[in-house]
């Protein structure tokens, strides 16, 4: 058998060997769910679609830009997502999510784009946003429109999670998702 991961020699020591198990195993199936909703990412435009990703780049590489101006003044923190989101620059509030939780752009993407908003709340809740925060993420959410059932189950969720939890799923995503070497040049 092999060796645990940090990750879960972490989780081994704050609670038992059987709950540990079944934690890391939940992580797991997050992150490959997560990893198999992304791959049409990853798949080669056609034709057509080679335009509208150039655009896409622009505009990442514009907002790419503007929070990294920003991170070079200050650090970036939750009111700047905040104004971003407010202002209706997803793509920023997205670069500052990405560099606050310390996640691969393309990561923080996919938290927007995935059908599963659970996935962003994680990531909010490690980075001990107040839930009025999250749920401005939420309405820029990209998946299809959140219920108000649906936003109430995951404002339950959001207080209900640990912190510390939260926080043990972005470093396991930082993992398993880790930066790719392609840089803006």
């Amino acid at each position: 058998m092999a060796e645990p991961s940090r990750l879960g020699m972490d989780i081994m020591q704050a609670i038992s060997l059987p709950e540990a198990a079944a934690r890391i195993g939940a992580l797991r199936q997050l992150a490959n769910m997560l990893d198999e909703e992304a791959r049409p990412l990853s798949t080669p435009a056609p034709e057509g679609e080679q335009a509208e990703r150039g655009a896409e780049w622009q505009m990442f590489a514009a907002s790419y830009g503007r929070v990294a101006d920003l991170a070079v003044q200050r650090p970036v923190d939750e009111l700047d997502i905040i104004n971003y989101v407010a202002k209706g620059e997803t793509d920023c509030a997205i670069q500052a999510l990405a560099r606050l939780a310390r996640l691969p752009y393309t990561t923080a993407f996919r938290l927007f784009s995935s059908q599963r908003a659970d996935f962003l709340v994680v990531v909010c809740r490690a980075q001990c946003f107040a839930w009025s925060t999250t749920e401005s993420l939420l309405a820029q959410f990209r998946g299809a429109p959140l219920s108000r059932e649906v936003m109430s189950a995951l404002c339950d969720d959001y207080h209900d999670m640990e912190v510390a939890t939260a926080q043990r799923f972005v470093r396991f995503l930082s993992a398993h998702f880790p930066a790719r070497s392609a840089r803006l040049s």
